[in-house]
């Protein structure tokens, strides 16, 4: 698993990201790794094949390998200049705080899926967290129409 990310990372990081920064605004990067992570963690509770399973972590790294960087881009631009050393640190805070409830979560999701004859659980509900992440972003991202100033005299 680690060695297809590490492969993946070393291989096309650099190139993917100058290729689509070029094309694409972040927030549109951001939601279409979000995507590939979302629709390949869906499948992996059915898989049963060793290869499948391989593929559809090596489109979960691919997503990752589009969205980290715009994650990290569009962090750093929403934060003001003076406070931009801080927030990044508590966003990485942030991130350990989500892998501890997810990691935790996760195992105990897994367990409940198996108790339950259901080994699909956990990742119904990893795809379904993504889904609503997506359209959480989707519609943050959406332009908004600004009202009218109206001058008074």
């Amino acid at each position: 698993m680690y060695a297809i990310e590490a492969l993946l990372s070393l291989s096309l990081l650099y190139p993917l990201a100058r290729w689509s920064e070029k094309r694409f605004r972040l927030e549109t990067r951001l939601m279409a790794g979000l995507f590939l992570m979302t629709f390949s963690l869906l499948p992996v509770g059915m898989t049963d094949s060793l290869p499948s399973l391989f593929l559809l972590i090596a489109v979960f790294y691919l997503g990752s390998i589009i969205a980290e960087p715009a994650r990290e881009t569009l962090s750093a631009s929403l934060a003001s200049a003076r406070a931009r050393g801080s927030y990044m640190g508590f966003s990485r805070l942030g991130l350990a705080i989500g892998g501890l409830i997810g990691y935790s979560g996760g195992g105990w999701m897994f367990d409940l899926g198996q108790q339950m004859a259901l080994p699909e659980l956990p990742w119904m509900l990893l795809s379904s967290v993504g889904l609503i992440t997506l359209f959480a972003l989707w519609w943050q991202f959406q332009p908004r129409p600004v009202a009218p100033v109206i001058f008074s005299s």
